[in-house]
């Protein structure tokens, strides 16, 4: 998905001290509310690539919104 979407990390500003450190744990979630993620990482990045690309040739806000609404129910791979 995203035609010809391209995207590069690029560290163009000094790192914060504590930025070789950070990273994303949903341990406490699965621990304390039994929660387990629903996307891959791939399946959620297609899904904001698609909803950007489509919002980009939106211009009516229902059509965001239903977009938006429809999204997390749709049926992951």
């Amino acid at each position: 998905q995203g035609g010809e979407a391209r995207w590069r990390a690029e560290n163009e500003l000094p790192a914060l001290h504590e930025a070789q450190r950070l990273q994303l744990d949903c341990t406490k979630a699965a621990d304390k509310l039994g929660w387990t993620p629903r996307l891959s990482l791939d399946q959620a990045l297609d899904l904001t690539t698609d909803w950007y690309l489509r919002a980009a040739q939106e211009t009516a806000g229902d059509a965001l919104l239903a977009l938006t609404r429809a999204q997390p129910t749709a049926n992951p791979q």
